[in-house]
């Protein structure tokens, strides 16, 4: 059974340039990670994106942002954690981890320390 690959739709070609829609296609379809500046697109962060971007890209970033909001499947795209999840860089265990050691610091440390256990356990389980 083949699966159909994810494409651009034809109405964005004529607003994004065709190396951008070939690194959006693979890195859904194939899960192969973008350029700096693509990569940057997908995280959501614009500052370091408009920094990468050479002239052209910068008149296009309004058409960049409104293409990944409007078109790109959801969870590939947002964050880092959800590229390097996509991408196999990272695990969940590992996402909910750094999110639990930010959230939970100071006065909440034994909350913290408690849900690091479980997650240690449950990895350990898996082994």
């Amino acid at each position: 059974m083949s699966v159909e690959r994810w494409k651009v739709k034809e109405k964005w070609l004529d607003k994004i340039p065709s190396y951008i829609v070939y690194e959006f296609e693979h890195y859904v379809n194939d899960k192969v990670s973008p350029s700096h500046f693509v990569r940057c697109l997908l995280e959501n962060d614009l500052k370091e994106a408009f920094g990468q971007a050479d002239e052209g890209n910068r008149r296009r970033m309004f058409d960049l942002a409104s293409f990944l909001y409007c078109e790109m499947p959801t969870g590939f795209y947002g964050s880092k954690e959800k590229v390097a999840l996509w991408l196999g860089e990272t695990t969940v265990e590992d996402v909910v981890r750094r999110s639990i050691e930010v959230w939970f610091h100071g006065d909440r440390e034994e909350l913290r320390d408690e849900l690091l256990r479980v997650i240690r356990e449950a990895e350990k389980s898996k082994n």
